[in-house]
């Protein structure tokens, strides 16, 4: 399992970082075709890919006060999508990353450390601006079509 994980998240860190394009989907059935190992591979992917642009996402200010604010750009998410997919693939893909990131992205379980800790608050932060951004700009892309 650790190692499946591990995996999933280096292969999410890589198309975070361009590295790699979402188009490496095309031939993955992320509405049916996955085994269970497949769903665990694909949801850390998704966690990591989700929470790397989160954090390349974060816009880091200090209001009158002096008290630090944080909000979130998304550029970042929507050149990933534009960028990542071919024009042919790219209804397909979409649809397939909208249905797993919805049916089965738990990402809860995939935050490493305790529910108390700083980086565990941190992360689900992240995700939770980046998970529902990105269903936000799937279903706005799948309607432009």
């Amino acid at each position: 399992l650790k190692h499946i994980a591990n995996k999933g998240k280096f292969f999410g860190y890589l198309i975070a970082e361009g590295i790699l394009q979402l188009d490496i989907f095309k031939h993955v059935s992320l509405i049916t075709g996955l085994v269970s190992d497949g769903v665990i591979f694909v949801e850390f992917l998704m966690f990591q890919l989700l929470l790397t642009t989160a954090k390349k996402s974060e816009v880091k200010k200090r209001d009158s006060t002096g008290k630090k604010t944080l909000s979130y750009k998304n550029d970042t998410l929507v050149r990933l999508l534009d960028n990542g997919i071919k024009l042919e693939n790219r209804s397909v893909i979409m649809k397939g990353l909208l249905y797993f990131t919805k049916k089965n992205l738990k990402y809860k379980k995939c935050i490493p450390g305790g529910k108390k800790s700083k980086n565990y608050e941190r992360d689900v932060r992240r995700m939770e601006w980046a998970v529902p951004k990105f269903i936000e700009i799937i279903e706005e892309g799948i309607n432009g079509f």
